[in-house]
């Protein structure tokens, strides 16, 4: 019951309020809760910029403590169990998970590489700094043991396309990297694995 507010007019009540009720009716974590106030944050930094505002409502609102996620690597058991079934169940999600363990990239930098990026038959991967988290390009070498498996991934796309677009499948337009945790969470159910794919890394 705010849409006749005025920008102006929404305050730091109006803000935590709503914060409130994201974290009550929508039952997120700590962690999700402080990447929403973070993105609120932003927005309103926007119309400050703009001077639409004069104060940014959200500065105020408070993050919430999170606890460090533990990140608990996999066993050989665990291994034993990707390398004998993801190719077949899924061999895009395969070269995902070679990715994160062999060449240690995020599900995020994954999700942004193109085909043009992929030097296989040179033996690296180009990492432009639109890409990679810290903003630097780099180049990563491929482990001779990984070469032969991205072989197999066929690249014969044109140069722009994101190699895994939708489905995980090469594509013109960027998926987003929760793309990867949900197709992951489907295999490691069906084969009992409890952990998370970034764990690989």
């Amino acid at each position: 019951r705010l849409t006749t507010l005025t920008i102006e007019q929404f305050n730091y009540q109006h803000a935590q309020r709503f914060m409130d009720y994201y974290l009550k009716e929508h039952k997120v974590t700590n962690r999700t809760y402080n990447y929403a106030v973070i993105h609120m944050r932003t927005f309103f930094n926007t119309l400050m910029e703009r001077e639409w505002i004069l104060v940014n409502p959200f500065k105020k609102v408070k993050t919430l403590e999170v606890e460090e996620t533990e990140i608990v690597a996999f066993t050989d058991e665990d291994l034993k169990i990707l390398r004998e079934n993801l190719p077949g169940y899924n061999y895009d999600l395969y070269i995902v998970a070679g990715l994160i363990y062999y060449c240690f990239l995020r599900p995020a930098e994954i999700m942004r590489l193109q085909v043009y990026h992929f030097h296989v038959n040179e033996g690296y991967i180009s990492v432009p700094g639109n890409v990679s988290k810290n903003k630097r390009q780099t180049t990563i070498d491929i482990p001779d043991n990984f070469i032969e498996d991205l072989k197999q991934l066929d690249l014969n796309y044109p140069p722009n396309d994101y190699v895994f677009a939708r489905h995980l499948k090469r594509g013109p337009k960027e998926a987003a990297p929760t793309r990867i945790a949900g197709y992951w969470r489907e295999f490691a159910n069906q084969f009992g694995i409890s952990k998370n794919i970034y764990s690989l890394k």
